[in-house]
């Protein structure tokens, strides 16, 4: 995602205000996608 904002910075700001709002949606996948890659292991 970071990658992206850099490569398309306006639609990267638009996306950043979005960001604050589904932040703790974001953080949960961030931590299922951590979990399912320790489960593989």
């Amino acid at each position: 995602n970071i990658n992206f904002y850099k490569d398309h910075p306006i639609y990267g700001i638009k996306n950043l205000l979005k960001t604050k709002y589904n932040l703790n949606f974001i953080i949960s996948n961030e931590i299922k996608d951590m979990l399912l890659y320790f489960k593989a292991d």
